[in-house]
Formats: structure tokens, C-alpha cells, sequence
């Protein structure tokens, strides 16, 4: 027992040393202004760890996800380490180390406790670059959190301690729902072990089904918008495409990218859909053909599946097609490492030994090809920078143009957020393209700009905000209000809003209405200073 456990203390260690030495650099990278601004850096509610917030996290999405204990596990790193972004990185590093030795460990289980088999399988999961994004976009601790939930559930369940597996699964639907499959990939370990499928099997498994149901339907609440615009026929070929595409990454993990967007024809008739088409065809006939030989390839093929399964509602951003994400691709590689290791296992002898010293090296070149991945997710800029080698879309040389500017390249930024609108008008280029203008005192321009963001986006409160304060400043108040109005309606408690509006009601002699605004300001913050002088002001 006492040598178990110093083999199992070592596993850990090397498993960490490894997970440092390849993702470790992740630890200097910055948050990116992609869901990392909505979800943490610039979310009050998760700059502050107390009864209201925890509240909050409970009772809102993200805006789509329903993620509390993702939150709750923001709020906990803010509170560690305030708003340094390590921290943060840290917590999302440590998780998918955990999750590297809880595959081992399912692995294991699984594979009639083969050690050796099971270690390679942990190390490959640790070290593949199409992880990389789960690591370091912090945005994903929702994926790694989860993962790790689910990994524990099924392990619970394989040493029959129910309770705890079930509480792990609920745990896992708090971080994030996409582990709703739990009890379909419990069902399918029940026939790989030769298990009946019996009345016993589906009834231990009910409770799981409810609490899948449950959190389901509380997603579906989340997804309505993004389903109800969703077309069958492009839902069915994007999953096909996006099915075939994760395989070629997890064998051939080269041009990773944080955006995988899809901006021709969605047809059939194209090689890009009808190629993949046909070789999912051909993959179903060679595991159908398969399985009276061994189970495995049944099994793992059908767990890949399942687990892909929740992301083929996430395709559809901003009017364009996505076809892929690599974090959607963590938990089903799950069970392309498991075919991988099986297929080694049951090699004999010299081929055996050959499986193994491939699978090592594989693992090696792996280990570096993450590690160069991490540099890519230093910063915003450099994120996208290296997605537009790959995709013109124009959301990424928005972004990029923003951060330009925000570094003081004026030039490069302008031309990064004009090549953003020649690829399709949109709203945050426009934006940022007014932020420029305003900077240079070329209202015209900027009015022109702004007037563009909120042409296409009616609700951009910001583009309403500074609009506002050109028509103020250049004394058309009743502009300014129209605007400020709005900004106010689309977020009552923005703070900026509220001062501008009880300004502006002071200045046309609404002392009343501006009256109204201050008090809103001190329900919010009630030692909020300069409400309070403008209070008395007013008096």
C-alpha cells in the first residue's frame, strides 16, 4: 500500500512538472478582450466575494451560460489576487492538470487497471495543443471546471459511490450544462463492461436524466435566441464538418486559432461540407464493421460523439457561421486518447514496445507545439494577430485595431479598423473608429462614426454615450438627451448616464428630474461623492 502510494504521489508530481513545463509561460499572459472584459475584468459582480454576489451568480446567465459556480470561482480568484490576471491562470493550469490525472485515472479503470496504458493516455491529454485554449483563455474555466466534475462523477460511478458521483454531476451542470451527457456516456461504460442494459441499469441512472432535464431546460432558456435563428440544415452541416474537423486537430494539431469562422456558401455542393460528409460515412461503416471484434471502438466513437453533441449550438456569432472552438473539443478527446492507448494494448510484443516509443514522441512534439500555443494567447493583439494568418473576419482586426490604438499606433490602428469595415460593416470598428476621430477632434467624422455603430446596433450604449457628449459639447442639448436617454434605458444603472443626464436636467432647469437621477446614483452608492455634491448643488 505504502509503495501505491508513493507511485501515485510521483504521478502527481511529474504530471505537474510536465503541465508547468509546457503551459507554465501562460502564467505571464494578460485577460483578452474576448468574454474575459463581460465575464471578469470588467464585471463588478465579480470584483466582490459576498451574499449579493454569490446571489448574482446564482440568478443570472453569462449572458448565454448558465455558469454560478464558474462565477463563483472568478469571484474567489479576485478575491485571492484582486484583478491580477495569474491568478486566474493559475486556477484554469492546476484544473486541467487535475483533469490530466482524473483521465488516468478513468483510463485505468477502464482499460483492466493497465498502468501503462493509463499513463500515456493522461500525458497525451495533458500535453495536446488543442487544450491550449482551455488552458490559457480564461474565459474557459467554465470547460476545465466542468471537465473536471464530470471526470470525477464517472469515476465515482465506477466505484459505485453514487451519492458522491451525483452530487459531482450537479457540481459539473453548475460550472457549465455541456456535461448533460453524463448519463449517456454512463450508460455506454455499462456495455463496454458487458453490463445488461437492463430495467436496473436505467433506473440507478434516473436521477442523473432529471438533473440533466433540469439543467437543460434552464440552457435552452439561455439559448433561445441563438436556436430560434438557427437553421436544421446548416446546424446538421456544420456538426458533420466540425465532427470530422476536431479529428484532424487532435491528430494534426497545426493552425490552431481562437475562431474557426465559416463565411461562403453553406451548401452541400461544397467540397467543404460534402468531403466531410463522406468520410463520416465511411468511419460509420468501419466502426460498424468493428464492433463484433471489440467494443472499444464502439464505445469510444459514440462517447465522442455525445460529448460533441452540446456544442452544435454554439455556430452562429454575430450573423456568421463558426464551425469550430478548440475547447469544445476537450472532453471528446477524452475518447479518441482512450482508442489511441486501446489500439496500443492490444499490440504484442515488439509492435507494443514500437506503439509505446511512437505514442512517447507524439507526446513529446505535442508538449512543444502547446507550449509555442501559449505565446499566441500573450495578449488580445497578439491572439488575433495570429488568427487573421488563417481567416479574414472582420471582428478580429477590430479588435485588433483597438488594441493598436490603445498601445498609441495610430496609424496601423486605423487601418486595421477601416480593414475591418471593408470586410463587413459592423459596430465595434465604427465605434472604435469614433473613439479615434474624437481623439483628434474631427467631430464630424466621429458623429459619422458613431451614427454607424448605432445604425447597426441600436442598443450600443457607449456609441449612444459619446454621441451624446459631441452633441453636448457642442451645445445641442436636446440631442445629447435623445441620446443620453437611451443609454440610460439600455443600462439604468450606468453610472456615467445618470451624472450626464442630471447635469444636463440642471442645465435646463428640471431640478426635480435631475433630483431623481442623483437619487438613483446614491441607491447604487450611497458615499458616492460626486452625486453628493451635485445633490447639493440643487439645493
Amino acid at each position: 500500500m505504502l509503495r501505491q502510494n508513493r507511485f501515485v504521489l510521483l504521478v502527481v508530481i511529474l504530471y505537474f512538472a510536465i503541465g508547468c513545463t509546457v503551459f507554465g509561460t501562460v502564467l505571464q499572459n494578460s485577460f483578452v478582450y474576448f468574454d474575459d472584459n463581460l465575464l471578469v475584468f470588467e464585471n463588478p459582480m465579480i470584483q466582490n466575494l459576498n451574499l449579493r454576489t454569490i446571489t448574482w451568480a446564482f440568478l443570472h446567465f453569462d449572458p448565454e451560460l448558465y455558469i454560478p459556480l464558474t462565477f463563483l470561482s472568478f469571484q474567489f480568484d479576485w478575491f485571492l489576487g484582486g484583478g491580477n490576471p495569474m491568478i486566474f491562470h493559475l486556477t484554469n493550469l492546476v484544473l486541467h492538470i487535475i483533469n490530466a490525472l482524473l483521465v488516468t485515472w478513468l483510463i485505468y479503470l477502464l482499460q483492466r487497471r493497465n498502468v501503462l496504458v493509463a499513463l500515456l493516455a493522461g500525458l497525451l491529454f495533458l500535453v495536446h495543443p488543442l487544450h491550449t485554449e482551455a488552458v490559457a483563455w480564461i474565459s474557459a474555466r467554465k470547460d476545465v471546471l466542468s471537465a473536471m466534475f464530470f471526470l470525477m462523477s464517472t469515476i465515482g460511478y465506477l466505484y459505485k459511490r453514487k451519492r458522491i458521483s451525483l452530487a459531482c454531476f450537479v457540481l459539473g451542470l453548475l460550472a457549465k450544462v455541456s456535461i448533460v451527457i453524463l448519463p449517456l456516456i454512463l450508460l455506454l461504460i455499462d456495455w463496454l463492461q458487458k453490463r445488461p442494459l437492463d430495467r436496473n441499469a436505467i433506473r440507478e441512472k434516473i436521477p442523473y436524466f432529471i438533473a440533466a432535464c433540469v439543467f437543460g431546460v434552464i440552457a435552452i432558456i439561455g439559448k433561445t435566441q441563438i436556436l430560434g435563428n438557427a437553421s436544421l440544415i446548416t446546424g446538421v452541416l456544420v456538426a458533420i464538418k466540425s465532427t470530422i474537423f476536431y479529428l484532424q486537430k487532435f491528430v494534426m494539431p497545426l493552425q490552431l486559432s481562437v475562431i474557426y469562422p465559416y463565411q461562403d456558401s453553406l451548401t452541400i455542393l461544397s467540397p467543404d461540407f460534402f468531403i466531410p460528409v463522406g468520410l463520416l460515412l465511411l468511419l460509420i461503416v468501419a466502426v460498424f464493421l468493428s464492433r463484433k471484434k471489440t467494443r472499444a471502438i464502439l464505445f469510444a466513437s459514440l462517447f465522442y460523439v455525445c460529448a460533441l453533441v452540446p456544442s452544435f449550438t454554439n455556430y452562429a456569432r454575430d450573423e456568421t457561421v463558426f464551425f469550430a472552438s478548440d475547447r469544445y473539443a476537450y472532453l471528446p478527446s477524452i475518447a479518441l486518447v482512450y482508442l489511441i492507448v486501446v489500439g496500443i494494448s492490444t499490440l504484442k510484443n515488439q509492435r507494443k514496445t514500437l506503439g509505446i516509443a511512437l505514442c512517447t514522441m507524439v507526446i513529446i512534439t505535442f508538449g512543444f507545439l502547446a507550449h509555442k500555443q501559449v505565446r499566441v494567447w500573450r495578449n488580445t493583439k497578439t491572439l488575433f494577430m495570429h488568427a487573421t494568418q488563417y481567416h479574414e473576419y472582420y471582428r478580429a482586426y477590430s479588435k485588433i485595431g483597438a488594441e493598436l490604438w490603445n498601445e498609441g499606433n495610430e496609424t496601423e490602428a486605423l487601418q486595421a479598423l477601416n480593414h475591418s469595415i471593408e470586410l463587413r460593416p459592423n459596430r465595434r470598428a465604427y465605434y472604435n473608429l469614433g473613439l479615434y476621430y474624437m481623439s483628434k477632434n474631427q467631430t464630424l467624422e466621429a458623429l459619422s462614426a458613431y451614427k454607424n455603430a448605432i445604425e447597426l446596433d441600436t442598443n450600443h450604449k457607449d456609441a449612444h454615450m459619446n454621441l451624446g457628449l459631441l452633441y453636448w459639447q457642442s451645445g445641442n442639448t436636446e440631442d445629447a438627451r435623445t441620446h443620453w436617454e437611451r443609454a440610460e434605458q439600455i443600462d439604468p444603472t450606468d453610472r456615467d448616464a445618470l451624472i450626464n443626464l442630471a447635469l444636463l436636467y440642471q442645465k435646463i432647469g428640471q431640478t426635480s428630474t435631475a433630483r431623481q437621477m442623483i437619487q438613483r446614483l446614491l441607491e447604487m452608492d450611497s458615499e458616492d461623492i460626486e452625486a453628493h455634491a451635485l445633490l447639493r448643488s440643487l439645493e
